[in-house]
């Protein structure tokens, strides 16, 4: 996802699920660590965890990187990830349509 929410800054994901560094649960953390962090671990515990994982991201309210501080910060409006990533779907796929059309 970073690299969506880098092209598209407006789907940035916040992905603080796991780690807490301190600051009570709002931490900095973007990175999967542990097994999850593994792209070869494919057992079936793992798998589930990711899948917990990601639900966790998608009823996250939508964050963006600051780039003066390099800190994940929440957007001012109430949007979840999962309803940002359903608008930027619907956006492609009416690009898509238009483009077809044509």
């Amino acid at each position: 996802m970073r690299f969506i929410g880098t092209t598209v800054p407006e789907l940035q994901l916040n992905n603080d699920v796991g780690g807490s560094d301190g600051d009570g649960g709002k931490g900095e953390e973007n990175t999967l660590t542990g097994d999850a962090a593994q792209s070869d671990i494919a057992t079936d515990e793992n798998m589930k965890n990711l899948i917990d994982i990601g639900e966790k991201l998608l009823k996250k309210r939508m964050s963006r990187i600051n780039w003066e501080t390099g800190r994940y910060e929440e957007v001012e409006e109430d949007v979840t990830n999962e309803e940002a990533l359903a608008t930027f779907a619907k956006r492609l796929s009416d690009e898509r349509k238009l483009r077809l059309a044509s």
